[in-house]
C-alpha cells in the first residue's frame, strides 16, 4: 500500500516533502520523497505523517482503569490510545494491596501477550509504588506505601 503525506517526520529535522510511506501489511517498508503523478492508495497530501506516539505513564482513559484489573478494560484503553497516535504504552498502576495490583498486572500481561490485537500495544506495567516517599506521594494512597526493606 502506497500513502502520501504533506510531510513524513523523522524527528530531529529529517522531513521528506511530500512523501510516500509504502507498508507491507502492518509493517512499513519504505518512506521516501513522492514523484510527481505517482498514483496512491491512500491521499494524505494535506496531513503531516509522524512516527506512533510512545506513553510510559497511563493509569486509564475512556471510562476504564489498569487497576480494574480485567483484560476487557486493557483492551478498552488500548483502543482509546490507539485513536490518538498511540501505538504502544506502559499499563501503569497506582499504589493499592498487593491482591489488587496482582490482578491488573495479570490482565496487562495476558493483554501484551496477544501481540496481533489491534489498538495500543502494551508494552509493559509501571508500578507506581507502593515502596514510594510518603512526602512525593502525589494521588497514591498513603495507607498501601510500604516501606522498603531487604525481605
Amino acid at each position: 500500500m502506497k500513502i502520501i503525506a504533506s510531510t513524513i517526520s523523522g524527528g530531529f529535522d529529517q522531513n521528506v516533502e511530500p512523501a510516500i510511506v509504502e507498508t507491507e501489511g502492518p509493517t512499513i517498508s519504505a518512506v521516501r520523497p513522492y514523484s510527481p503523478g505517482e498514483t496512491v492508495d491512500i491521499d494524505a497530501s494535506d496531513c503531516i505523517a509522524l512516527p506512533g506516539f510512545i506513553d510510559i505513564h497511563v493509569h486509564g482513559g475512556a471510562g476504564r482503569a489498569v487497576m480494574e484489573g480485567s483484560e476487557e478494560a486493557i483492551y478498552a484503553l488500548s483502543s482509546h490510545l490507539g485513536q490518538y497516535g498511540v501505538t504502544g504504552f506502559l499499563a501503569t498502576t497506582v499504589t493499592a494491596p498487593w491482591a489488587e495490583t496482582r490482578l491488573a498486572v495479570d490482565a496487562a500481561v495476558s493483554v501484551m501477550r496477544r501481540a496481533n490485537e489491534p489498538g495500543a500495544k502494551v508494552l509493559g506495567v509501571h508500578l507506581e509504588g507502593p515502596y514510594i516517599n510518603p512526602k512525593r506521594k502525589g494521588a497514591q494512597p498513603e495507607s498501601a506505601i510500604r516501606r522498603p526493606d531487604e525481605a
